[in-house]
């Protein structure tokens, strides 16, 4: 199980989340209130390691303020070249810089379906959710959510895409047949 330190983040929803977020939106102008339904897709390593790729994703948060990030990595020179040096450290990093250009905390998602361990080779890594489906146990499910649902938090990401929650209807699929539950 992989531990890191917990991002600091900027603000803490107060106790009254309502009234929060009733405040905040308030406040928000019409383009503002555009911004925050969108979700920016960002490579992490290209935003880590290529100064205009980072410029283009900055100029995008200042300009349109949305409210997600969905972090995918393209498998270009930065997957090639830089995989085993980029780490859940450096994508908290990331995630620390991405939010330092917002005034609403934003969400961070990441496709976690076989664990965290995208950006982070020491975090654990689970079969395909076929697997936890074929062994029919919820608690065996719950764990692998909640050990995904850790390392993720601690490498910053808070919006995991994943379960994915089709059934096997068609089992000439080769797409959806391990991906689910079964």
């Amino acid at each position: 199980l992989l531990l890191l330190p917990g991002c600091d983040r900027k603000q803490e929803a107060p106790a009254s989340f309502a009234s929060w977020t009733e405040s905040t939106f308030s406040r928000l102008d019409d383009e503002s209130k555009f911004g925050q339904t969108l979700c920016l897709t960002v490579d992490p390593m290209a935003y880590f390691l290529d100064n205009l790729y980072k410029a283009k994703i900055q100029g995008f948060l200042r300009r349109w303020h949305p409210g997600a990030i969905r972090f995918e990595t393209v498998y270009s020179k930065y997957t090639r070249d830089n995989l085993e040096e980029f780490s859940g450290v450096k994508l908290r990093g990331v995630v620390l810089e991405l939010e330092s250009l917002s005034d609403i905390p934003l969400l961070f998602a990441a496709e976690f379906e076989t664990g965290a361990w995208s950006w982070e080779g020491r975090a654990t890594r689970f079969a395909a959710p076929l697997a936890f489906g074929a062994t029919g146990s919820k608690s065996w499910a719950f764990r692998g959510g909640k050990i995904t649902a850790m390392e993720a938090a601690a490498q910053g990401i808070n919006w995991i895409l994943g379960p994915v929650t089709d059934t096997t209807s068609n089992d000439r699929s080769q797409t959806f047949n391990f991906r689910c539950y079964g």
